[in-house]
């Protein structure tokens, strides 16, 4: 689960086409562990398509939340794992 706290950065009216530069504050809960982390995001407005778009991307421990890591035969993958979060609305 993934719950904003609030978002930081310059705020001022986006337009149609714009893409912007925010960090937000997020309660991340993964293996029933909450973590605060500041994660960048990137907003885009399209007016022709009536849409407001959010990504990001930043990476967690799978230790600090007591996850096990995935393997495959013998090979362990790193604790580092990229999370990508997508999101799209219609306005």
């Amino acid at each position: 689960t993934i719950r904003s706290l609030g978002i930081s950065g310059e705020r001022r009216t986006i337009l149609s086409g714009d893409t912007r530069q925010f960090k937000a504050k997020v309660r991340l809960e993964l293996g029933g562990i909450s973590q605060d982390l500041e994660i960048p995001i990137e907003i885009v407005y399209d007016l022709n398509d009536r849409s407001l778009k959010i990504e990001s991307e930043f990476k967690v421990s799978l230790d600090a939340h007591k996850l096990e890591r995935p393997e495959f035969l013998w090979l362990k993958t790193d604790d580092t794992v990229r999370l990508e979060v997508k999101f799209q609305t219609i306005l």
